[in-house]
């Protein structure tokens, strides 16, 4: 007699739905228009000797004494889906790196024996718990994922020794940079951002009906399995992937051990880590979050920063947004940050 209570990940991929995912008007018709064709991509080792990619755009006035930003993704995507905001970013004077997180877009393996970078492979998520370097949507431990973050950070001091550093991170990308400044010295680094940051699913400002839409956890799996058993590469969590923000090389499982990545580790304690820094921006029409209460949450930064609302934007409209490359520019190239604390 099989007593398992929760349906499996397969299960509830078939059952949930349509994503809880929108767009607002305007950048629906974004969307219609697609994506720009951005710079190839380029790519870093990682410790393992993973080929982690990543693309950049380089202003064609830069000297190399203003901004470098680097952008975390969020859940599932990569840089490829961010061409448009890359170039936003650039047009205002800002050098910026959008980086396939490990396990994500380009930064991936198919075999233990691959460093290559497939460019169209279809996502296969092979559950036995069995890991190799560039897996679907794995790492070897919870902090890998902030080191390579380190690594990046690293290769662009060096190119740019004069430039100030900047940390970005769209939704659960923003819980990766949270992670970030709990555990990795941030000295290399002058001011962060956060773009709908999902930074821990503990956080109160976590809409549940939306976010149980999005992604689910096979609890007894995590618990009666990965937990009980040590076994922190299996896959415990799906994606209900949007058609607005997925594309060949999306990725739709997280083990346990990326679920821990690409979040804060105390979802109530790292706001006092942020010692240097951190504006939030939000979006209007968030569908995960309850905005009064991200507010709140953000106040509780240790250095403070601006909390700023993108009118008519939607939680992966950021991602499209001109305005938000606007409101991080000025951030970025403000010599006082502080000031608006």
């Amino acid at each position: 007699m099989n007593d398992k209570q929760s349906p499996t990940l397969d299960e509830w991929a078939s059952q949930v739905g349509i994503s809880p995912y929108t767009l607002t008007a305007s950048e629906l018709e974004v969307f219609k228009a697609g994506l720009p064709v951005g710079p190839p991509p380029q790519y870093i080792k990682g410790e393992d000797g993973l080929n982690l990619a990543y693309r950049e755009w380089v202003p064609n006035s830069c000297n190399g004494d203003g901004p470098v930003s680097i952008l975390v993704p969020g859940s599932s995507a990569h840089s490829g889906m961010y061409t448009l905001f890359g170039r936003y970013m650039a047009d205002r004077g800002v050098i910026i790196r959008i980086i396939d997180t490990r396990g994500h877009g380009l930064s991936v393996s198919m075999t233990a024996r691959d460093r290559g970078s497939p460019s169209i492979v279809h996502r296969s998520y092979i559950d036995d718990g069995i890991y190799h370097s560039g897996r679907f949507g794995d790492c070897l431990d919870p902090n890998q994922v902030i080191r390579d973050l380190l690594n990046h950070v690293e290769d662009l001091k060096k190119l740019w020794p004069r430039a100030t550093i900047h940390l970005v991170g769209h939704s659960s990308g923003g819980g990766c940079v949270s992670r970030f400044v709990e555990h990795i010295d941030i000295s290399k680094v002058d001011s962060f951002a956060l773009l709908g940051p999902y930074n821990n699913w503990q956080q109160p400002q976590n809409i549940p009906q939306t976010n149980s839409r999005y992604s689910y956890v096979d609890m007894d799996l995590l618990m009666n399995e990965v937990i009980l058993k040590n076994t922190p590469h299996r896959y415990v969590l799906a994606f209900n992937l949007s058609k607005y923000h997925s594309d060949s090389l999306s990725i739709s499982r997280w083990t346990w051990n990326m679920v821990q990545a690409m979040a804060a580790t105390d979802a109530d304690g790292f706001w006092k880590k942020y010692t240097k820094p951190v504006m939030f921006i939000a979006a209007e029409k968030d569908e995960l979050f309850n905005l009064e209460e991200c507010r709140r949450q953000h106040r509780r930064a240790a250095a403070g920063g601006p909390f700023v609302v993108i009118e008519d934007t939607s939680h992966l409209g950021l991602g499209l947004s001109a305005k938000v490359a606007e409101t991080l520019s000025k951030w970025f190239f403000d010599s006082n940050p502080m000031r608006d604390r």
